[in-house]
Order: C-alpha cells, then sequence, then structure tokens
C-alpha cells in the first residue's frame, strides 16, 4: 500500500539511488552488523524520520560497524568484507574506510584499516582518524599519501597488565571523535 509520504526501500545492488528531494537532515544512518540474529544480514539502512520506514539499504559488506554523514550526499562507513562466520581477527577479511555517495551508490574512496577497526572519523583535507582495536592505537591516515602521519600508541603508556585478560589488547576503543580540530602532534 502507498501513501503520499511513502518512499519505497532503494537497494543499492538494484537502482541507481535515492531522490535528491529527501532531505539529508530527514534521514538517519545505521548500521547492522549482521550476526545480531540468525536471520539478519549486514546492512547499512537510511530512515526517513519522518515516515521511520527505510528509504535505501546498502548490503555490499559483511560487517558494517560506524557510520557518519559526510555532507547532503556522502557517507563514512567502517565496514568488513570477507565470510561473516569468520573471527573479527581473521586474515581472510578485510577491513575498509568506505566513503559512499548514499544517493547514486558510488564508492567515492576506499582504503583499508585493521581489522577489528570500528571507527574513521573524518578530520580535514585528506586526513582521518582512525581508532585501531586490534593494535592499540589510535591514528591519523592521510589518504591522499596512503601512511599514516600522526599515531598514539596505548602500549607505549600503559603496561601490558592494563588489558587485563585481554593481554594482547589494551584498549576497547571503538569510537573517537576530533575535538581539537586539524591538529594533532
Amino acid at each position: 500500500m502507498s501513501t503520499v509520504t511513502y518512499e519505497p526501500v532503494v537497494d543499492i545492488s538494484s537502482a541507481q539511488g535515492v531522490p535528491d528531494r529527501i532531505p539529508a537532515e530527514d534521514i538517519t544512518f545505521v548500521t547492522a552488523q549482521g550476526k545480531e540474529f540468525s536471520s539478519t544480514q549486514a546492512q547499512l539502512v537510511a530512515f526517513s524520520t519522518k515516515t521511520k520506514e527505510p528509504v535505501w539499504v546498502h548490503k555490499k559488506y559483511d560487517r558494517y560497524l560506524d557510520v557518519d554523514p559526510l555532507d547532503e550526499n556522502r557517507l563514512l562507513v567502517v565496514a568488513r568484507s570477507g565470510d561473516e562466520d569468520l573471527p573479527i581477527f581473521s586474515k581472510k577479511v578485510s577491513y575498509f574506510a568506505v566513503i559512499i555517495n548514499w544517493r547514486t551508490g558510488e564508492t567515492i574512496r576506499r582504503f583499508p584499516v585493521p581489522p577489528a577497526t570500528h571507527d574513521v572519523d573524518y578530520i580535514h583535507g585528506e586526513d582521518y582518524a582512525v581508532a585501531d582495536l586490534r593494535h592499540s592505537r589510535a591514528y591519523v591516515y592521510n589518504a591522499s599519501e596512503k601512511k599514516i602521519v600522526w599515531e598514539y600508541r596505548f602500549r607505549k603508556h600503559f603496561p601490558k597488565s592494563a588489558g587485563g585478560e585481554w593481554v594482547d589488547i589494551l584498549t576497547s576503543m571503538t569510537s573517537m571523535w576530533s575535538i581539537t580540530g586539524p591538529r594533532f602532534s
């Protein structure tokens, strides 16, 4: 059944995108890792805040972690590619930071991040902050230079015993925020 306010769900695998008439401020983006329930698949979903209905779905990856809108059209997403049944640190899966134009489905940029990375935030220019859970560090990656330009290693500041029973992982850093702007040293 359709109503005047209904927008059909747009699956990225079969459609060109979402009409520009849906303002970004009327959209909430949600990620699902895919293993929450036995019948679920990982997906990135755009919900209309007015109708509470999904208006766009992206299912290219086997896990979706963090999503941050960058502007009206672009999203920064942390995603995993591989078999969803493989463990988080498996060498047979790959993690990426992906910039997607959610209206067209175009992948604008994609760069690798370490296994189990849950959050990547845009700082400015070509710089992105990465919460590296696996290696107990935070770092800034410059996408155009394809290199780390700054890092903070928790192992240099805390004893291995600080990790408790997780001796190889000192932090459970799954989120980070850029609060001082484009300065890091």
